[in-house]
């Protein structure tokens, strides 16, 4: 999957801060694993793009992610990025998933 940002369904940006941002990014993720038949349970790794200027609101992410994660968060790489795409963007999320019915690339 690619990486999910803090932008809501028709793209507009969730709000300035990364509370917000970090919500869109998960709704977007689980959204998308949703539609494959999925959900955040099958998530095994997460690679979270935090920008240089939310570096130090990472708690702000960690939160979110107990939030969604309650019982056992996956692994998590995590990477601060001088920016991201767009200079508003805070964070970005990539979720690997293994999906019923997908094979896995040997």
């Amino acid at each position: 999957m690619s990486s999910q940002v803090g932008v809501d369904t028709e793209g507009h940006l969730a709000g300035p801060e990364l509370p917000e941002q970090t919500e869109a990014a998960l709704n977007n993720i689980e959204r998308l694993l949703s539609s494959l038949g999925g959900d955040l349970l099958r998530v095994v790794m997460l690679r979270i793009y935090l920008a240089e200027s939310a570096r130090y609101d990472q708690q702000v992410v960690m939160e979110a992610l107990k939030h969604r994660f309650p019982i056992a968060p996956p692994a998590a790489t995590w990477l601060i990025v001088y920016g991201l795409a767009e200079p508003e963007w805070l964070i970005a999320i990539e979720a690997e998933a293994v999906l019923p019915g997908f094979a896995l690339n040997s």
